[in-house]
């Protein structure tokens, strides 16, 4: 980033906090450091995305933050160390060094040429033909032999940049995995909630499920115990997955299901029948087989009302769960 100096670093941090505090943005360094830069004014691309994004939102999510932070303000310094660049430079190298050899080729045709039409002005006699054809047939034959090479790498490179590509979509993907079920993470969850609440009108909902007494459980047998109860309850929910639904893993024991286009009184039916499923199944430990008793889930579902933000609307989820856990849990809980 833009060194400025410390009384000017200060000053834009006075601007930078209150509207960090405004709006909720945790103090993280991306948004230390978009936030900084927004206030400062230096890049006006930056601040319409970030003021259409507040517009929008009402406010601004940490996994949007990142990737401003990402694109416009990493030092391009600390870039350029990055292997992406640096199979990028390679593919430059290549491709070249081999138009430069085609092009010295080409120009060393162009000048045999030039001889071989003064030769053969001045000798006209058969063999100085033939030697002229020779001659230039040596060379043109080298410039195919570049320019054969130099469509080989324009290929190779066309292959790479497409495996390139691949590959960062892949990176970007498995970001948004949870490791212990294959789920949707957080972050997954929240692009999904802040990309489908746009287009949404009372029909979108949020189904926080969560394991109940999941301590009690990693206290009594341990922690792979706790983490086989998670992904037992990730493929579960996959297997109950609807049309228009979106299934993650927030953290610890609790999922949520983000629902389309399906009544509050449709997502109430739907989140007992997994309620009582759960409760009637019978886990148990590997080691010895012995039942895990009381798995339960509670269970909190809001559903959106008029404009109500992303946040909002997950907040009011993480309300009904919390009402279902204080009545003793394996509950369902709305409004």
């Amino acid at each position: 980033m833009r060194q400025e100096s410390p009384s000017q670093a200060v000053s834009l941090l006075r601007k930078a906090v209150p509207l960090m505090m405004k709006l909720n943005i945790a103090p993280t360094p991306y948004n230390y450091g978009v936030w900084y830069t927004y206030v400062s004014n230096r890049n006006k691309k930056l601040n319409n995305l970030m003021d259409s994004t507040i517009q929008k939102l009402g406010g601004l999510p940490d996994f949007v933050s990142k990737e401003l932070f990402e694109e416009f303000i990493l030092d391009e310094d600390l870039q350029k160390t990055s292997d992406h660049t640096k199979q990028l430079d390679g593919m430059l190298d290549d491709i070249g060094s081999s138009s430069e050899e085609m092009i010295d080729g080409l120009a060393k045709l162009k000048v045999s040429l030039e001889k071989s039409k003064k030769s053969l002005k001045n000798n006209n006699d058969l063999d100085n033909i033939k030697r002229n054809l020779r001659y230039l047939e040596s060379n043109t034959l080298k410039v195919v032999k570049h320019t054969d090479v130099f469509q080989g790498n324009l290929q190779d490179i066309q292959q790479q940049i497409a495996n390139l590509k691949e590959e960062i979509n892949r990176s970007k993907e498995s970001a948004d995995i949870d490791p212990i079920t294959g789920l949707l993470n957080a972050q997954g969850f929240e692009r999904y909630l802040y990309s489908w609440i746009n287009a949404a009108e009372d029909d979108l909902s949020i189904i926080l499920i969560d394991i109940d007494k999941l301590s009690a459980i990693n206290k009594r047998y341990g922690k792979k115990v706790g983490n086989a109860i998670i992904r037992f309850l990730g493929q579960f929910l996959h297997s109950k997955k609807l049309e228009n639904t979106i299934t993650s893993r927030l953290d610890g024991g609790t999922f949520a299901v983000l629902i389309c286009e399906e009544s509050l009184s449709f997502n109430v039916q739907f989140a007992e029948q997994i309620r009582l499923q759960i409760e009637n199944q019978v886990i148990r430990t590997k080691k010895t087989q012995e039942p895990i008793t009381s798995l339960t889930v509670s269970i909190g579902i809001s559903t959106l009302v008029g404009q109500e933000l992303g946040q909002h609307l997950l907040d009011r989820a993480k309300k009904y769960l919390n009402n279902a856990k204080e009545k003793g849990g394996n509950l369902v809980s709305t409004n």
